[in-house]
């Protein structure tokens, strides 16, 4: 009865945590491409890109870069970001990505927004991102 009642035990805690802690989500983003988003533990990855992580590099210019993404998790909503930074001056790069995928409908938008607005050029250059780089949609569990 006790080993009956023990692997009853252990089979619950595993399948609960297999459930809890992957989720393995396929999201279209047009005719022909689409994204995939995993949850590993605590680690995410979309398209293979492991979040949260920083990884540094050098440029042509002797400049060190730090490639940054981060998550939050907010109210089954999670927001993945990619931002660059530069670690000598500290200013951060023109341009972020991000992807929000929201746990409870499966629904997501994938964005490329431009964090400086300094000049008139800036502004049309995030409507032309929005057009052309912006997307929505739904995902799929596989």
């Amino acid at each position: 009865m006790k080993k009956l009642l023990l692997s009853f035990l252990l089979s619950i805690s595993f399948s609960t945590f297999a459930d809890s802690s992957e989720i393995h989500l396929k999201c279209k983003t047009g005719f022909f491409t689409s994204s995939e988003f995993k949850q590993i533990g605590e680690y995410y990855y979309l398209d293979g890109i492991q979040y949260p992580e920083t990884t540094k590099k050098i440029n042509d210019m002797g400049i060190l870069w730090a490639t940054i993404r981060e998550v939050q998790n907010k109210d089954k909503t999670l927001l993945l970001r990619q931002y660059r930074k530069n670690l000598e001056r500290g200013n951060i790069e023109a341009k972020a990505q991000s992807f929000e995928v929201n746990l409870e409908d499966l629904s997501f938008v994938k964005s490329t927004t431009s964090i400086k607005y300094s000049k008139r050029i800036d502004k049309l250059s995030q409507k032309l991102l929005d057009f052309w780089l912006n997307s929505s949609g739904k995902c799929d569990r596989q």
